[in-house]
């Protein structure tokens, strides 16, 4: 049995609609409510796994900045040290 919004079908009948008229829009409000429903869910998830991804972005960038920060002093450190070798520093 399929499942009808009740205040559509009070509505219609109201209006003056044929019960057989109201009940079918009514099951059609209905399926489509639950269709959006669904959609709104969808997206919920959507919009969470963009959120990692953000998220994940910004962790991944962070750390290559830290690596291209140590690998800078890593050979800031290295040129002082060959030019200290050589008498240059």
């Amino acid at each position: 049995m399929t499942t009808i919004n009740s205040e559509v079908y009070q509505a219609l009948i109201e209006a003056g609609a044929s019960e057989e008229k109201a009940r079918a829009a009514a099951e059609s409000v209905n399926a489509e409510t639950s269709r959006l429903a669904s959609i709104e869910t969808n997206l919920t998830r959507i919009e969470t796994n963009v959120n990692w991804l953000r998220w994940l972005m910004i962790g991944g960038f962070t750390v290559m900045v830290g690596g291209f920060s140590v690998l800078g002093n890593m050979l800031l450190k290295l040129t002082e040290m060959v030019a200290k070798a050589h008498g240059l520093g």
